[in-house]
């Protein structure tokens, strides 16, 4: 890579500019697997303050994100042109994949993970419940507009207003296609979730049907993945919801153990991969 002050990059500016595309074409090189910070530090030239700042404020403009497993730096998967690839999150899926069997079994009622992706909430896993009468609100794979359904609403509810303003500016349009998901209708939802602690939609994209959700942190402790629940309106009273939302709380707990568990073994014993070489 060019040195950081070369080539009309004296500018204070400027050169934190050209700093940060140095970052994203190297984690370019990384694809999936993506790089560890101390790769971004040696192929970039910077020292590893300055790395974090630049990597941190490329998360907050939702241009790189961090594998929750490993910590590793990479493009986000829009950037990288696999937005509906599920092979994506696989190693995290299969790492959950015996904690919502449970919680579906424990419920009885269909279970969803889902994770922020942009302005998108997309469903990375499902397990479907006991229960006779099965509901597919919502599929492995299928990317909503963020707000739209339980998952969605809870992670942006969790989003400071600045945030939450922002996510609704660039899907208004999108939005139009949702029924009962305007941005206005988004707004008294999203105070709704903040004062319930959990978000809850009854009945708004599926009549008959209710789906419950809570938000949580991934390893970057970033609001960034959702748990939720769905099932028939009457299998899902007002009166189970405290139920409903103890349980996810549990499969949460047991998911942050899982991903902390597997992130100190990666660490161990995964290898650095090859710094690309730059001109």
């Amino acid at each position: 890579m060019p040195a950081a002050g070369s080539g009309g990059r004296n500018s204070g500016g400027a050169q934190t500019v050209h700093r940060a595309v140095d970052v994203l074409r190297f984690l370019a090189t990384g694809g999936p697997d993506g790089w560890s910070l101390g790769d971004v530090v040696s192929a970039a030239d910077l020292t590893k303050g300055t790395a974090h700042r630049l990597l941190a404020a490329l998360m907050a403009d939702d241009l790189v994100e961090q594998e929750p497993s490993t910590r590793r730096y990479r493009l986000r998967v829009d950037l990288l042109g696999l937005r509906r690839d599920l092979d994506w999150y696989q190693p995290l899926r299969q790492l959950v994949a015996p904690m919502l069997r449970q919680l579906a079994d424990e419920l009885g009622d269909t279970v969803f993970l889902s994770v922020r992706s942009g302005f998108d909430a997309l469903c990375i896993a499902c397990e479907l419940g006991g229960f006779p009468i099965r509901t597919f609100p919502y599929d492995e794979g299928e990317r909503r507009p963020l707000g739209v359904g339980a998952s969605g609403l809870a992670m942006l509810g969790a989003l400071d207003q600045a945030n939450v303003d922002r996510v609704l500016s660039f899907n208004r349009g999108r939005l139009r296609a949702h029924k009962n998901f305007s941005p206005p209708e988004l707004l008294v939802l999203v105070e709704q979730t903040r004062k319930r602690g959990y978000s809850v939609i009854d009945g708004l994209i599926v009549p008959g049907m209710v789906a419950v959700g809570i938000v949580f942190n991934d390893p970057t402790q970033r609001p960034n993945l959702a748990l939720s629940a769905a099932g028939i309106a009457d299998r899902m009273p007002r009166s189970r919801w405290p139920e409903i939302v103890a349980a996810l709380h549990r499969g949460r707990e047991n998911m942050e153990k899982m991903v902390r568990a597997d992130m100190r073994h990666a660490g161990a014993q995964r290898p650095s991969p090859r710094r690309p070489r730059t001109a």
